[in-house]
This record gives structure tokens, sequence and C-alpha cells, in this order.
């Protein structure tokens, strides 16, 4: 992922420019894509970084995250992007905190889209949500689902600074995010399973 920094992703030009040199580096180490997103102060996409980015990174497979879900109007920046090609995946939730909040609009969009960029739908993707997603987009065109398959896990740090933080909300301050082969396996059968009972 191309974010030179936490926090919102309205991006000076100081920090464009350091988008574009983490970009040439990778390229340099043979990288097969980067994920990214640029955004304007009034909540619409940077259309103009986007383009730089997109033309420093690609042959590479390029991927828009979801910062698109941020924007004032989802559906219609989604479409801007669309435009700038060399694009290769939309990653987002419908504009919604979820995918299962959010697939009214993703239905609405797989049905206006057919040409590339691929929309990725991505953000509480796991065996539990994944029926109903699959039940609404796959017949519609979806071929791929984002999903991080992980937990927050207590940190075995014993010592911890009172009143101290970096940023997390305090109920997660002390906390780790990991990737657990059991969510993954268990959204893996679930999608065995729905795909097989269809063919």
């Amino acid at each position: 992922m191309v974010r030179p920094r936490v926090g919102d992703f309205v991006y000076s030009e100081d920090e464009i420019k350091v988008m574009l040199e983490e970009i040439r580096t990778f390229k340099n180490l043979g990288v097969a894509g980067i994920v990214f997103g640029v955004l304007l102060s009034d909540g619409s996409v940077d259309l103009e970084s986007a383009r730089r980015i997109v033309k420093e990174a690609l042959p590479l497979e390029i991927t828009f995250h979801r910062a698109v879900d941020m924007t004032v109007d989802f559906e219609s920046e989604l479409v801007k992007i669309s435009q700038i090609g060399g694009i290769s995946r939309i990653l987002t939730s419908g504009g919604s905190l979820s995918v299962s909040n959010g697939l009214p609009a993703l239905e609405r969009v797989f049905r206006q889209t057919s040409a590339p960029p691929l929309i990725l739908p991505g953000s509480g993707v796991n065996a539990k949500t994944a029926p109903a997603i699959l039940d609404t987009l796959y017949g519609l065109g979806l071929t791929e689902l984002h999903a991080s398959g992980g937990i927050f896990v207590d940190s075995i740090a014993k010592f911890r600074k009172p009143g101290m933080g970096m940023g997390l909300s305090e109920e997660k301050e002390w906390s780790v995010w990991q990737t657990r082969v059991e969510n993954v396996s268990a959204l893996r059968a679930v999608m065995d399973h729905w795909i097989k009972g269809r063919q």
C-alpha cells in the first residue's frame, strides 16, 4: 500500500512526491502491484494526483482503495476513478462501514458496470457474511473478495504505561491485529461450498 501516513487521504504535494518515490522503489524491487487512494478536501477523488500515481505505477497492477468509500458521492466518484485508465481494481465496501451494509449500493454498481476496473468488495467479509454477498453479487460479475481474516488479540506487553497511546482507541491500544488461518480457511470453505452448490 502506498500511503505516506495515517489519517485522511487528502495529501499535500510533498506527500504525493513521497508516494511517487515509494512507487519507483517498489517497481525496482519487483512488486506485482500497488494500492493507493487520494482525495480532495471537498470529499471528491483527487483525479490529478491519481493520474500521476497511475502513470508512475504502470505497468503494475493498480488498486484504488477504500478512500472511495470516504467520498461525498460514492457512486459518481467510482465512475470517475473508472475513467482514469490503468486501474485494475477498486476496493470498496459500497460507501458504507462494511460490505454487508453497502450491498444495495454494490448491487447497483455491479448492475451498471461491466468494463474494467474490477470492483473488489472488502470490509467485514468473513465466513458469516460471505453467503449474502455471494447471493447478491456473484451472478452480476463478482470474481474476487477482499478479506483480512483477522482479529485483535491482546498484546503480550506486560508493562503498559498509563495515559500513553499511539493513536488507537483506548480498548485497542494494547492489542495486535493478526490474520488467523482458521478465519481464512472458514471463509474459503464457505465460498467453495456456495460455488459448488451452483454448478
